[in-house]
């Protein structure tokens, strides 16, 4: 079951050229994780059709690479596994909520996010993003301690 959080991950380029992995070897993998996850993102469950899938690098197996545990990630949720580069091209705020992170995500794209925080069902939080990175680098931070929203102004759904 793969949970989706906020996190550093390794980016998938670093992942092959650490590892010395081929085109095919990428192709071969992408091909077998799409059809194992049946096109659809492994975060918020949208499918292919709707958006363009991406395959991440959810747990690195330094020993055997091929065996690394690879997922189906929409553009979003790619972004909140590599929460870094989001922060980055400040994409996301920070926010508090009852929603999980998949639910935050499909908010978003359904453009419902400033009903939601009128309501008081999403709080966006005043920590920088900066910070929370810092925080996050540090090893401070837990899982679903802080989720994120995309950014209306500076985010564009392709």
């Amino acid at each position: 079951m793969f949970e989706l959080w906020p996190k550093i991950s390794i980016p998938e380029k670093e992942f092959l050229t650490k590892h010395n992995l081929t085109a095919e070897n990428i192709n071969s993998i992408r091909d077998q994780v799409i059809k194992r996850d049946g096109n659809k993102c492994s975060g918020c469950q949208i499918s292919d059709s709707e958006r363009k899938i991406n395959v991440h690098v959810a747990e690195e197996n330094e020993e055997i690479p091929l065996k690394s545990k690879f997922v189906c990630l929409c553009l979003e949720c790619h972004y909140i596994e590599h929460i870094d580069k989001a922060i980055e091209k400040d994409y996301v705020k920070l926010v508090n909520s009852s929603f999980n992170q998949a639910q935050l995500v499909n908010v978003c794209r359904s453009k419902d996010l400033a009903r939601h925080i009128a309501n008081g069902n999403i709080e966006v939080l005043k920590k920088e993003p900066a910070a929370y990175l810092e925080d996050l680098r540090a090893g401070l931070l837990g899982k679903n301690r802080i989720k994120v929203v995309f950014s209306p102004k500076n985010y564009k759904w392709d």
